[in-house]
């Protein structure tokens, strides 16, 4: 097994070489404290993300836990996958600890970190929830701009806000700044909040803030949040969409953004297919207009979220990034705010979507997921078992093993199951069934995990493991409970948003997120 040094990974780091960083822990335990710049791939999840993230299978990969077994199992999962340059961080978390080197709490860091150094730079003006209750009670005359998700939009929002979502409020400039009216924009804490608000100012609106705290600050300060249908989603006029796109594409080439063809997308798409180039495709629309049709191997990632979760979709910095909208505009911005953060080489799709059709090539409705690695060769030597089959099997003193995640376990499970998941199985099997010789039956959501967990389970000597074919998805006639398992203790495979972590989480996720710059100096 192959190791690296804290030191040695720190140069690594600061160096031009491609790389890729995975804490390979439950995301729980990763974001309760994790080396700045990795991103989260719990051991479970390895086969099902990896050729995405590091498509070039000779890629230098360094993976960590706090210093256990977890990561050498992760590391001999990727070179069984074939990827010939990984290396385990010795002695782990642990490790990096004892070196004098800072652990980060919280998720998405690296973009929200950028965030405030955005606001920081840019001065980026902002009303509080006080100040915007004050307009509302005086009857001023404003708009609030929701650029969260038409999701998040729909479930609850500030009194009287109209939904703009993510980069879709740049393609509204025009028409917001028309209106002659402060313009505030929110999200649900800080990072998009601010990164909308700089966009409008950086397309010539000067009238524009973000609300600080967004809709948790709006809570804290003892704010109701409005639910049932809102305001609705305002539309860019023709006009306004041809205006904010000679403005969208200033911002992208003051900062190097470079221009490709359909041609060169198609050489792309193969190479990283092909495990040749690492490549990242992202489609910045809004999920009703990807649904209606995009260009296959492009990943949705609508406007804002690109720039707010960069480590969880891009984790090798050095790589290649393509943005594409339907005519360009979103896409320049995304390609703006990635630059700006760091990413050295980032690329729009000249012309957009039209551009591909009209270069002769097709779209797709389906949204195609990749087999995960290894699952068809390794899977062939287990013949799974209906749901017939299996209820026989529990009936005869099987036990069942759920090994998905503890929500996918508490949402519904087998009658009588435990729940350990995969990542954990190797640790904690021989504790929960001593005797090799019990027949097992293991269970998930699809059938996919229960795959790849009994494949572990032969190996570590299990003699007699079965699979219900399909999962918990193919399970009718079966008995099947929900709630978690008492006995598993406290999950750490999930990660609560602080909006829901009630008022106390909020305000610890709030004083974390404004005190970043000064903690990671």
């Amino acid at each position: 097994m192959k190791t690296i040094a804290v030191q040695a990974l720190i140069d690594l780091m600061r160096s031009e070489t491609p790389y890729a960083l995975f804490d390979v822990r439950e995301i729980g335990e990763a974001e309760a404290g994790h080396i700045l710049g990795a991103t989260f791939l719990p051991r479970r999840m390895i086969e099902f993300r990896i050729a995405d993230l590091v498509p070039v299978r000779a890629t230098t990969i360094v993976v960590y836990d706090e210093g256990g077994k977890r990561a050498e199992r992760a590391a001999a999962t990727l070179r069984q996958l074939g990827y010939t340059d990984v290396a385990v961080l010795a002695g782990g978390a642990a490790a990096w600890r004892q070196a004098g080197k800072m652990l980060t709490e919280g998720s998405n860091v690296p973009s929200k970190l950028f965030g405030e150094h955005v606001h920081d730079q840019d001065h980026t003006p902002s009303v509080n929830a006080t100040t915007l209750r004050g307009w509302q009670r005086d009857n001023a005359k404003f708009l609030v701009c929701d650029i969260r998700t038409p999701e998040e939009y729909a479930r609850s929002r500030i009194p009287g806000a109209f939904s703009t979502p993510g980069f879709d409020v740049g393609l509204c400039m025009p028409d917001l700044k028309d209106r002659s009216v402060p313009v505030v924009v929110n999200c649900a804490g800080r990072t998009r909040s601010i990164i909308a608000c700089e966009t409008l100012r950086h397309l010539g609106m000067e009238n524009v803030y973000a609300l600080e705290n967004g809709t948790m600050g709006w809570v804290l300060s003892d704010g109701t949040l409005e639910k049932g249908g809102g305001q609705g989603l305002i539309e860019p006029s023709v006009a306004g969409r041809a205006a904010a796109h000679g403005r969208a594409l200033k911002m992208a080439q003051s900062v190097g953004a470079a221009f490709v063809d359909p041609a060169q997308i198609r050489q792309w798409l193969a190479e990283r297919d092909q495990g040749q180039s690492n490549v990242y495709f992202f489609d910045v629309r809004q999920t009703v207009e990807y649904d209606s049709g995009h260009i296959d191997g492009f990943t949705i990632l609508p406007g804002a979220l690109a720039i707010q979760r960069t480590d969880e979709f891009m984790p090798v910095r050095q790589a290649q990034v393509v943005f594409v909208d339907d005519d360009e505009t979103r896409a320049l911005i995304a390609a703006y705010w990635l630059r700006r953060s760091g990413f050295p080489k980032v690329a729009v799709l000249k012309g957009g979507v039209g551009a591909w059709t009209d270069a002769g090539f097709g779209l797709t409705k389906a949204r195609q997921r990749r087999a995960p690695l290894g699952l068809a060769e390794e899977g062939a030597q287990i013949t799974p078992v209906r749901a017939q089959d299996a209820a026989q099997l529990v009936n005869s003193g099987t036990r069942v093993i759920h090994v998905d995640t503890s929500t996918e376990f508490a949402k519904r499970h087998l009658a009588g199951a435990s729940w350990l998941p995969r990542g954990w199985l190797e640790d904690r099997i021989a504790s929960l069934v001593p005797d090799r010789g019990q027949p097992l039956l293991v269970t998930c959501r699809d059938g996919q995990q229960s795959l790849l967990a009994a494949l572990a389970l032969k190996r570590l000597g299990y003699r007699d493991v079965a699979v219900l074919a399909g999962g918990m998805a193919a399970a009718d006639g079966l008995a099947v409970e929900q709630g978690p398992d008492p006995s598993a203790g406290e999950p750490k495979d999930f990660i609560l948003p602080p909006y829901a972590k009630g008022v106390a989480g909020m305000q610890r996720y709030l004083e974390w997120e404004t005190k970043l710059t000064r903690a990671q100096t």
